[in-house]
């Protein structure tokens, strides 16, 4: 935790960031709690990797798996204009507009999902990526998070960081981390 944290990171997030295979990472207090998984949180930015992760979460279910559920979350986040009045939206409409975007993508890999006999829920929400997703596993008391990682590097890394690693610190569960291979 704290500065020693920020300066050395942990050695999950260093496996999450460089491995070129899928990594699940369990906490400690997750040891045990085994449970028959029944639902799937899956994050996406409508990336391949965010795909990829989705088809993922569906193989994790068996073909006659009934109760089986993914929950599919899209966190967007939008600039505000400083003012002398203080932070005030850009266009109002535009936020407006980002939601409705989000909830026809959504629906769009839910619809194909639900036609291979999965129940989905899709959540379209506003702001930072790791916290929405957290509180979305919170609400929906999942089983496990399964997400996309981009594999930033150098700068780039240093710099935005990874929504991967964030969630794999604070998840609530189980987070199960997949990476295209390159």
């Amino acid at each position: 935790t704290g500065f020693r944290h920020l300066l050395l990171g942990s050695t999950a997030e260093r496996v999450v960031h460089g491995a070129a295979v899928p990594v699940l990472t369990v906490h400690p207090g997750d040891a045990d709690k085994h449970r028959r998984m029944k639902t799937i949180l899956v994050p996406t930015d409508f990336s391949d990797d965010a795909a990829l992760a989705i088809r993922t979460a569906e193989r994790l279910f068996g073909p006659d798996e009934r109760e089986a559920k993914i929950v599919l979350v899209h966190a967007y986040h939008l600039p505000v204009e400083f003012t002398a009045l203080g932070a005030v939206p850009v266009a109002p409409r535009l936020f407006a507009d980002a939601a409705e975007q989000a909830r026809e993508r959504l629906e769009q890999d839910a619809k194909r999902l639900r036609a291979s006999g999965l129940q989905v829920e899709t959540i379209a929400q506003e702001g930072y990526p790791p916290m929405v997703i957290e509180e979305a596993a919170r609400s929906a008391n999942v089983d496990l998070i399964a997400m996309g990682t981009h594999g930033r590097s150098g700068l780039r890394h240093l710099l935005l960081g990874s929504t991967a690693e964030r969630v794999v610190q604070h998840a609530p569960c189980p987070v199960l981390t997949i990476r295209r291979p390159s």
